[in-house]
C-alpha cells in the first residue's frame, strides 16, 4: 500500500530544515555568548538557504513525478534520530557543531533513501540530484565552519 508521494518527502525535508532555523534564530536569541550567536545566525542562515532551494526545486520540479507514489515509508531511524538531536544555548561550539552535522547526516539519508526506492528513474534523478546538492552545501558549511577566512 502507498505511503507518500514525492512531494511530501520534499515537504518532510523543507520542513525540517525551517524546524532547525527557527531552532538556531530561538538560541542565537536566548544566547549572551557572541560566538554561540554568532554560530547560530551562521547555522541558520544554512538551514533558510536549504529550506529555499527545496521550494524551488518542488516548484520546477513537474507535477507528474511530485504525485508520484511510494510504497513503503522511509526508515523510522531517520525521523527517530531527528527527533533526538537536541541543540540548545548552554552547549559547547564543538558540541553544536556536531549536533548540527549529525542532524544534516540526517537529511542525507532521507534523500539517500529516496532515491533508492523512488517509484521512478524520474524520482530517482530528482533526489540524486538533491543529495548531491545537500553534500555540496554540506561541504560549504563544513569549510565555513573550521576554516578561517583567508
Amino acid at each position: 500500500m502507498p505511503f507518500e508521494q514525492t512531494r511530501d518527502v520534499i515537504e518532510q525535508a523543507r520542513a525540517f530544515h525551517r524546524q532547525l532555523a527557527d531552532l538556531f534564530h530561538r538560541i542565537e536569541r536566548e544566547s549572551d555568548r557572541e560566538r554561540i550567536r554568532m554560530l547560530m545566525d551562521y547555522l541558520a542562515a544554512h538551514e533558510e538557504r536549504m529550506e529555499r532551494r527545496l521550494a524551488a526545486f518542488e516548484s520546477e520540479t513537474a507535477r507528474a513525478l511530485l504525485d508520484k507514489w511510494y510504497q513503503y515509508p522511509p526508515p523510522d531511524d531517520i525521523a527517530h534520530a531527528l527527533q533526538q538531536i537536541r541543540i540548545t544555548a548552554d552547549m559547547s561550539v564543538p558540541e553544536i557543531v556536531c549536533a548540527a552535522l549529525h542532524l544534516d547526516e540526517q537529511i542525507l539519508r532521507l534523500y539517500r533513501w529516496a532515491a533508492d526506492s523512488a517509484p521512478s528513474p524520474e524520482v530517482r534523478e530528482v533526489f540524486e540530484s538533491l543529495f548531491e546538492e545537500h553534500k555540496e552545501e554540506r561541504r560549504r558549511l563544513v569549510f565555513g565552519l573550521f576554516v578561517p577566512d583567508l
